[in-house]
């Protein structure tokens, strides 16, 4: 261990998490916003393009993100992908991935509930994403 506590064996996770992320991006050729961003007006998008939301998420609580407005804008289907991990983790959360596109210029806004699909059905949490396709 060197001084201080510091393990520079500890960024190595931290270093794959991002390359996986950047390399996700510049395949997919779109932008990408997470949940720390909510209630931010994102850049111009161009029409047509597919701007991916992510949203962090834990399946096995049973809750996930819920569309409630979409705004106008299309969204498709969600697809998870489970945080990486060297040990085996049960419960182990992840991020959950919305494409969101629009032919037609202007602004919308989106809004999501993390929720669970039973009970009271009283969201943990909400988002609202405003974005502007051009």
């Amino acid at each position: 261990m060197s001084a201080g506590g510091f393990r520079p064996s500890y960024f190595i996770p931290i270093a794959i998490v991002a390359a996986v992320a950047v390399a996700f991006l510049c395949m997919s050729g779109g932008q990408s916003h997470t949940s720390s961003d909510a209630g931010d007006r994102i850049a111009a998008i161009s029409a047509g393009d597919t701007y991916y939301l992510e949203l962090e998420s834990n399946p096995t609580t049973g809750y996930s993100w819920s569309l409630r407005s979409d705004g106008g804008a299309a969204v498709g289907e969600p697809s998870y992908k489970q945080h990486p991990s060297e040990q085996p983790v049960c419960g182990l959360g992840g991020t959950e991935t919305f494409p969101i596109t629009s032919d037609i210029p202007g602004e919308y806004e989106l809004a999501f509930d993390y929720v669970r699909p039973f009970g009271d059905r009283i969201p943990a949490d909400s988002f609202v994403l405003k974005i502007r396709f051009v």
